[in-house]
């Protein structure tokens, strides 16, 4: 890879100080604590976690490994996250020069360093970065083996792609992107392997899914219970038509941002490949980027079971942004800084807003909050009872405390029969009522005591992806026997 420029590494930096400015100011969020749950798996159960139904184990190998160096508070949790956020910055530069030319590849990781979506993601205990920057370093040894055989493209392309289907269910569909770079390619003058001798393109493909196939396995085994309704992955809606276009648009967090990137890209697509026939290969490239990981996933989702998702296809984000790059590159001075001055108006709004508001559930104000109040015979009743994961990260619940974790059908009578008070916690859009169940009581007299939001103090970020009302609610018996009083 050639050396970037001196203003390369400035926009990286630049990036990573969005990126780990309070990496750990906000308490995990669900998923975020199934990550502290899994770092404290071995690395073979982690590769059997047949409960974790939308997630493969790379990310939790690596995650487990820096956590058992660095901790698990919020902060150690999320460096991992950051760190190939970071590294996706250098990624998209390399690719963008290496799709279109040096513009486009500093254009592209501008914007990438400043994109709201790539910030929010890289501060969260998840994968999605770290799948964002496997596909581009696959996409670019791909490149590399169109042209060229050299014994280390082989071994990038071989040990990328594979950590792709290792890091994601949906990581199979960067073959199909390889499938489609080499059919456009091969026609193209210069990309003599892709045109001429497939045997090492073969060969190196094949050793991907020889190395993939203990993996397979337990994708197969996950698709069977996800068609049979008994997935963890159960949660998954199908999607709606215009999310084949608006997706796109999610991936700034802001509408209006959303809408003018893509004005602004695909006219570029359209005007400058008619005319500049060279970049009409790599933009068709781009295409099938989001073919692959939007259309694909969308007819398997409408025809087969659910599985898009926002995040899920966040491959296609770096792509996006390096056709912005070539698109601005190609502008006159006067309208290109008209753009970028729309643009960097539009996009300080919503990074003003993620680093300025609350953005996740504050589950470790709710445990500070609780803590202390509990005492022997109370119950704390958890819905949903998923829920428990965020219990085990922050809650210390002391001895002669029940927890009860509220499903579908969940029977809280034998709970409230025998308890004192009982601890509401209360989360997430989907919830199973359990405060109903409360007040229809018969049995038993209880009183309301108290109801706290534990964020209604806070503003919110209108763009936040990841936030409910949180309500912790008291109960009291009421004893009606002056003799047992």
């Amino acid at each position: 890879m050639m050396r970037p420029s001196r203003m390369v590494l400035w926009i990286i930096v630049l990036g990573a100080a969005l990126r780990l400015y309070g990496l750990g100011s906000e308490s995990l969020w669900l998923d975020e604590a199934s990550t502290a749950r899994r770092v404290g798996m071995t690395y073979l159960a982690l590769f059997s976690d047949a409960g974790n139904g939308t997630q493969l184990p790379l990310y939790f190998w690596v995650s487990k490994f820096w956590c058992d160096i660095a901790g698990t508070s919020e902060f150690a949790l999320r460096i991992p996250a950051a760190l190939f956020g970071i590294l996706g910055l250098l990624m998209i530069y390399h690719l963008g020069r290496k799709l279109f030319n040096q513009a486009a590849g500093v254009w592209g990781v501008f914007f990438a360093a400043i994109n709201p979506y790539l910030i929010h993601y890289s501060q969260e205990a998840r994968p999605y970065t770290l799948l964002a920057l496997l596909a581009m370093i696959s996409w670019y040894y791909m490149l590399h083996l169109f042209r060229d055989v050299r014994v280390r493209d082989i071994a990038g392309y071989v040990i990328s792609t594979t950590a792709v289907l290792y890091t994601h269910p949906l990581g199979f569909l960067i073959l199909l992107t390889h499938l489609a770079g080499l059919l456009i390619y091969r026609r193209v003058p210069g990309y003599r392997i892709a045109r001429r001798n497939l045997r090492p393109l073969l060969a190196a493909a094949g050793a991907t899914i020889i190395l993939f196939l203990p993996m397979l396995f337990r994708l197969i085994h996950q698709l069977s219970l996800k068609l049979d309704g008994h997935s963890a992955a159960n949660w998954i809606l199908a999607p709606s038509f215009p999310e084949l276009f608006t997706t796109a648009i999610k991936y700034f967090m802001n509408p209006w941002l959303g809408v003018v990137v893509l004005v602004v890209a695909t006219l570029a697509a359209v005007f400058r490949s008619a005319s500049d026939r060279k970049a009409l290969p790599s933009m068709l490239f781009c295409l099938s980027v989001w073919i692959c990981f939007i259309a694909v996933p969308y007819v398997i989702s409408v025809t087969v079971t659910p599985l898009f998702v926002t995040r899920y296809a966040i491959p296609f984000l770096p792509i996006i942004l390096i056709v912005l790059g070539w698109a601005i590159a190609g502008f006159e001075m006067l309208p290109r800084r008209i753009i970028i001055a729309i643009l960097l108006v539009l996009t300080a709004f919503p990074i003003f807003d993620y680093h300025t508001k609350l953005d996740k559930t504050p589950w470790r104000e709710g445990a500070e909050y609780l803590s202390g109040k509990l005492r022997s015979g109370d119950v704390l009743i958890w819905d949903p009872g998923w829920c428990d994961q965020i219990g085990d990260y922050y809650f210390d619940t002391p001895g002669g405390v029940e927890n009860r974790y509220v499903y579908q059908d969940t029977p809280l009578a034998p709970a409230l029969d025998k308890a004192d008070r009982v601890w509401l916690i209360a989360a997430e859009d989907w919830k199973y009522d359990a405060q109903q169940q409360i007040d229809a009581d018969t049995e038993n007299d209880w009183q309301l005591v108290s109801t706290r939001i534990i964020n209604e103090n806070y503003t919110h970020n209108p763009h936040a992806v990841h936030i409910v009302d949180l309500s912790i609610i008291l109960y009291n018996k009421s004893i009606s026997d002056p003799a047992l009083e």
